[in-house]
C-alpha cells in the first residue's frame, strides 16, 4: 500500500515549513487556543472593550475580524454607496514585546492602537538580532524556507474599535530563531495606511530551576523544560504527562483525518506516536515509500513547541489509500521530559452532524452539515452551529468595498478563522472544504472589457484557490470564475488567477481560499481594462 499517493493524488503540492512532511505523506497541523486582548483607555473616542479571540482566531461575534480574512487596499475610493476605503493612518504607543509561553517558544507583542476609522487589520513586523542585522524568519511567498525578515500578522480579537490594546503572538518564533532581539513594528489598516515604525527590544523570560519560585502566568519567568509552575506560592515542580481528551479517526466525504486534542500543563508536547492496527488490533505493516515493501508498523509525528496555554490540538491528514488499509490506530502523546499519555485506540468513524444551535467543535470533531458553520456565539463564550448564509451576510457587511475602475492595484488580506465558503466542486485538486479564507469585496464602478485577479504576488504565503461570486449570502449565488492553477491534475503553481470578460458595474465578492488546513497572508493583484 502506497502512502505517498497522498502527495501524488493532490498534485505533488509542497506544504509550507510550518507543517512537517512525514513518510506518511501527511501534514501535522496544530491549531492553538486563542488569546485574550485587553481594553485600552480611549481619551478621544469611544472606549475600547475586551477583544477576546475564540478558537481559530475569530472574535466571537460574526467572523469579521482581521483574523477572519480582512483586506487592505492601496488608494481606492468607494462609489455608489460602497464604503470609502481611505483615511488617516493608525497610531501606536506603549509597544511591548517579550518571549512568552510555558516553554518560552513564542514572542508576544502588545501595543495600544488608535484609529478613528476603526479599520485596523494587523501589524507589520521586522525581526533583527542584537547587532541590528535582519533575521530571515518568515516566508514572503510560497518558498519552502524563510526568506524574509518581515511579515504581516493579524491582531487577536476585535479590532473594529477606535482604541484598543492589540495583541499578536508569533508562535514558535523564539524557539526557531533564538537570536531575535529587536522588533520593528508598524500598524496597518484596511485602506493600506501604515503607522510610523516603532522599535522595541524583546524582553527575555527568566528561567527557573526545580524548587525555585516562578510566575504561574509564564510571563516574567518560566520553569525549565519538563517542570511546571504549581502550588502556592508557585514553584517549579515535576511536570505531568499530557492527556488525550479527544481522539477521532474520521473517514467521510471530506477525506480521512486523525484529530487529537488534550491538555499539556507544561506546554512541551514533543511528539505523537501512531501505531497502525488491523481490525483485530494487531500490528499492521505499512509501505511508507511506495516500493511495495513494508517499512513499519508505527510512525512518530513531530509536535515540538506547538502546545499553547496548556492545550494542544493535532490534525493529521493521511491519504485515502492509508484509510483503506488501516482500519484503526493507537495514539500516544509524549512531552519533552519523556512523560507519555495513556495509549488510546480509535477506529474509523464518520463525523457527527449537529443541527443549528447545537454546541459544536470547530476543530472538526463534529460537523454542522453542508448548510451550517461552527462559529462563536454572540457572547463569544462558546461555539454552536449557525446557518452558513447568515454568517456570510454578516462578513460581507463588515468588509469595506474596494472601488475598481480601469487601472491596477493590490489588495492585502489574511485567510484565517472559521470557513464560510468552499470552492465549487471540480475547481481545486481533491476538492478541499472547510478551509480558512479571506474575502475581498469589489465595487466595479465602470464597465470593463476584462478584470484579472491573481495571488501570484509577493506577500502571498499559502496555496490559494481564488473564486468570484456575484452575490453574498444567497444560496443561488453565481460562481463567475474559479482557479486553483492546476492542469490535468498536475500542479502548475500554488497561486490562483481568474479573468472575467465584459464586466458590468456592481459588487463582486472574491474569495481567496486556502487549499490546505492553514491559511496565511495574501496580496491580490487587480488589473482592470
Amino acid at each position: 500500500m502506497q502512502i505517498r499517493k497522498t502527495l501524488q493524488h493532490l498534485g505533488q503540492r509542497i506544504l509550507s515549513t510550518s507543517r512537517r512532511i512525514s513518510a506518511l505523506g501527511v501534514a501535522s497541523v496544530l491549531v492553538l487556543a486563542g488569546c485574550e486582548g485587553d481594553a485600552a483607555e480611549d481619551t478621544d473616542a469611544a472606549s475600547a472593550v475586551d477583544g477576546t479571540s475564540g478558537t481559530e482566531g475569530t472574535d466571537g461575534t460574526d467572523g469579521s475580524t482581521a483574523a477572519d480574512g480582512d483586506v487592505s487596499a492601496d488608494g481606492t475610493d468607494g462609489t455608489d454607496g460602497a464604503t470609502v476605503v481611505k483615511g488617516a493612518p493608525p497610531e501606536l504607543s506603549d509597544l511591548k514585546a517579550r518571549v512568552s509561553g510555558r516553554a518560552g517558544h513564542d514572542i508576544s507583542i502588545s501595543v495600544i492602537v488608535k484609529d478613528k476609522e476603526k479599520d485596523v487589520a494587523g501589524v507589520e513586523v521586522r525581526v533583527l538580532d542584537a547587532a541590528g542585522t535582519p533575521i530571515k524568519a518568515f516566508r514572503s511567498g510560497l518558498e519552502p524556507e524563510p526568506d524574509s525578515a518581515s511579515t504581516r500578522l493579524p491582531f487577536e480579537g476585535n479590532t473594529v474599535l477606535a482604541s484598543f490594546i492589540g495583541k499578536v503572538t508569533m508562535a514558535g518564533v523564539a524557539l526557531e530563531f533564538p537570536d531575535i532581539a529587536t522588533l520593528e513594528i508598524a500598524v496597518f489598516d484596511l485602506a493600506g495606511n501604515t503607522s510610523a515604525v516603532a522599535t522595541v527590544s524583546v524582553t527575555a523570560q527568566e528561567l527557573k530551576a526545580l524548587g525555585e519560585q516562578c510566575d504561574p502566568n509564564y510571563v516574567d519567568s518560566r520553569c525549565e523544560q519538563g517542570l511546571g509552575c504549581v502550588g502556592n506560592p508557585a514553584t517549579c515542580g515535576e511536570g505531568t504527562a499530557p492527556n488525550i481528551d479527544k481522539l477521532a479517526y474520521i473517514v467521510d466525504e471530506l477525506g480521512p483525518r486523525i484529530l487529537i486534542a488534550g491538555k499539556e500543563p507544561e506546554d512541551d508536547v514533543a511528539s505523537v506516536f501512531l501505531e497502525f492496527l488491523d481490525a483485530k488490533g494487531d500490528a499492521l505493516e505499512v509501505d511508507f515509500d511506495g516500493d511495495e515493501s513494508p517499512d513499519g508498523t508505527t510512525f512518530d509525528i513531530d509536535a515540538a513547541g506547538k502546545a499553547r496555554d496548556g492545550l494542544y490540538f493535532v490534525a493529521i491528514t493521511p491519504s485515502v489509500a492509508f484509510s483503506e488499509a488501516v482500519p484503526q490506530i493507537a495514539v500516544t502523546v509524549s512531552d519533552g521530559a519523556g512523560h507519555q499519555s495513556e495509549r488510546k485506540l480509535v477506529k474509523q468513524s464518520k463525523t457527527s452532524v449537529k443541527g443549528n444551535g447545537a454546541a459544536c467543535d470547530p476543530r472538526g470533531f463534529d460537523s454542522c452539515g453542508t448548510s451550517g458553520v461552527c462559529a462563536p456565539n454572540a457572547a463569544g463564550t462558546a461555539t454552536n452551529c449557525q446557518p452558513k448564509l447568515t454568517i456570510q451576510v454578516k462578513r460581507c457587511g463588515e468588509y469595506p468595498a474596494v472601488s475598481v475602475g480601469v487601472g491596477s492595484q493590490v489588495v492585502s488580506g489574511i485567510a484565517a478563522g472559521v470557513s464560510t465558503w468552499d470552492a465549487p466542486t471540480g475547481c481545486a485538486a481533491a476538492d478541499p472544504v472547510g478551509r480558512p479564507e479571506g474575502l475581498v469585496v469589489l465595487d466595479v464602478v465602470e464597465a470593463l472589457s476584462s478584470l484579472t485577479l491573481s495571488t501570484a504576488t509577493d506577500g502571498t504565503n499559502f496555496d490559494t484557490v481564488v473564486y468570484v461570486l456575484d452575490a453574498c449570502g444567497k444560496a443561488d449565488a453565481g460562481i463567475l470564475a474559479c482557479s486553483d492553477d492546476t492542469s490535468d491534475g498536475a500542479l502548475v503553481s500554488a497561486a490562483g488567477m481568474v479573468v472575467l470578460e465584459s464586466v458590468n458595474p456592481g459588487k463582486y465578492y472574491v474569495i481567496v481560499d486556502a487549499w490546505s488546513l492553514e491559511g496565511g497572508t495574501f496580496n491580490l493583484a487587480i488589473d482592470a481594462n
